[in-house]
């Protein structure tokens, strides 16, 4: 097509049909200049995927300077913390795929996300090291195992086959873009006021809008093919 070569785009149609035309259409800036339910889809998930990806930032990413700076953890025993909720999260993933699969994956993004921020609360809140460790395994299992365990798939099968590349990229952007922001975000709320106001505006406040995003965002009926979901 690229070429002109009709011809051969007519051959090549004839052995495999399909809307040769429609590739043309399939950039991200079409995808958010064309109106519809492919562009409301990728402007909820955007929101929702900055906001998780921004609260990710106070509970993955500084979260062992918090714990030895707030909780007086040593290095070694938030090492530990990590490693023990990281290698127990390996069965969340699978957990939260098979949720997924049962019950929808928008709906265990739901549930996932609405615990963020109060979850991230407690954290703050309980100083025994016993009520952290149990309380930061939680916030952990949230944040990675159920929430990607289906909600990569959920983006997957939010969009139809033509556009799914293109979107998925988009959102894999977003991923960092959110990480990028928080981390700015915890740089000058530190440097500004403190870890605790830090803490309460991105692990808390934005997780909380993380999960009210989540009820925004479509609900797909599980079993279905990719190509049953109309979008």
């Amino acid at each position: 097509m690229a070429a002109g070569d009709r011809q051969t785009v007519d051959r090549l149609q004839a052995e495999r049909p399909m809307a040769a035309e429609e590739l043309q259409r399939g950039s991200v800036r079409q995808l958010f200049a064309t109106p519809g339910p492919v562009r409301t889809t990728l402007i909820r998930l955007t929101i929702t995927w900055l906001c998780y990806a921004t609260s990710f930032v106070a509970t993955n990413v500084y979260i062992t300077y918090w714990l030895t700076t707030v909780k007086g953890w040593t290095a070694s025993q938030a090492a530990t913390l990590l490693l023990v909720c990281g290698g127990i999260g390996f069965f969340f993933y699978l957990l939260g795929g098979l949720l997924g699969e049962r019950f929808g994956r928008r709906n265990v993004l739901v549930i996932s996300g609405i615990l963020v921020g109060p979850l991230n609360l407690v954290l703050f809140l309980v100083d025994s090291h016993v009520w952290v460790a149990v309380v930061f395994f939680l916030v952990y299992q949230a944040t990675n195992g159920t929430w990607s365990g289906a909600g990569y798939a959920y983006q997957a099968e939010s969009f139809p086959t033509r556009v799914r590349a293109p979107a998925i990229g988009w959102m894999g952007a977003m991923f960092v873009g959110g990480l990028m922001l928080g981390s700015l975000l915890w740089t000058v709320l530190n440097e500004a006021w403190t870890l605790t106001v830090a803490w309460l505006v991105i692990g808390v406040a934005v997780g909380i809008a993380q999960g009210v995003a989540t009820f925004f965002l479509p609900n797909i009926r599980p079993g279905q093919e990719l190509e049953q979901i109309a979008t």
